[in-house]
């Protein structure tokens, strides 16, 4: 910082704030050293500033808001929210119809049986999240 202009309040008081936060030259250091022994205004401006930097460094820091972070839905229901769930329940009704015509045979009596093993290993929730997605069948009182 140049030498100020002895006139200029403001470039006095920046001066002053570089002096209190130790980044002044020799020679600066020495201007406002003399400011201070001999103007009481630059030694009431120079304790207000010292009370300033204490205050901002012993101020409390409130603890940060918490970070809110959205749970990614599992795959599951990424899948069964999608356009995979009517594959799923359209690829089931075929398979179940297939598999009723196969019922005939000791063959497709063990194909059936295979799948309905591999339904019964599907996890519970996956199961009645496919029970939802389709709709009841009218009942019997209601066929003309």
């Amino acid at each position: 910082m140049a030498i100020v202009d002895l006139d200029d309040e403001e470039a006095r008081f920046e001066l002053l704030s570089a002096y209190v936060d130790n980044e002044v030259t020799a020679q600066e250091r020495q201007l406002v050293g003399q400011w201070l022994r001999d103007e009481p205004a630059m030694q009431e401006m120079y304790q207000q500033l010292l009370m300033l930097r204490q205050a901002i460094r012993t101020a409390p820091v409130p603890p940060p808001p918490p970070l809110e972070v959205p749970t990614p839905p599992n795959a599951w229901q990424r899948a069964l929210s999608s356009g995979v769930r009517w594959t799923l329940v359209c690829t089931t009704a075929i398979a179940l119809f297939s598999g009723f015509s196969q019922l005939r045979s000791p063959q497709g009596r063990q194909n059936v049986y295979e799948a309905w093993q591999w339904l019964k290993s599907l996890p519970q929730e996956t199961l009645w999240e496919f029970a939802s997605t389709v709709k009841e069948l009218p009942s019997n009182n209601s066929v003309p």
